[in-house]
């Protein structure tokens, strides 16, 4: 037979661990939102800032570093075969061939 401390311990941690769990299960789907909302956003001004250049005309190099430059982001352009075009953060001449890149 369990003794009235056993019991009472027994609920408190019992309590203790379903709050934990709840609290835990909150936090992730919060972070989670608003992570995704702040990465949404980031983005967001990124294209707005790429959409304001012409592409066409623009020296890629120059480009990239003046997207590094507004929003910290380390900026490649790659061609369709793979080849790194311009690069903000590294050269370019050094770079491996993006062909067989998931991304």
């Amino acid at each position: 037979m369990l003794k009235i401390h056993h019991f009472f311990f027994i609920n408190f941690a019992a309590l203790f661990i379903g709050t934990l769990f709840v609290v835990s299960i909150v936090s992730y789907f919060s972070l989670k939102s608003l992570i995704i909302s702040q990465t949404t956003e980031r983005l967001s001004e990124e294209i707005a800032l790429i959409a304001l250049n012409d592409l066409e005309r623009a020296n890629l190099d120059t480009l990239a570093l003046s997207i590094y430059k507004a929003t910290q982001s380390r900026t490649t352009f790659i061609s369709e075969a793979g080849t790194v075009l311009a690069e903000s953060s590294a050269d370019k001449y050094e770079m491996e061939n993006h062909a067989d890149r998931y991304e």
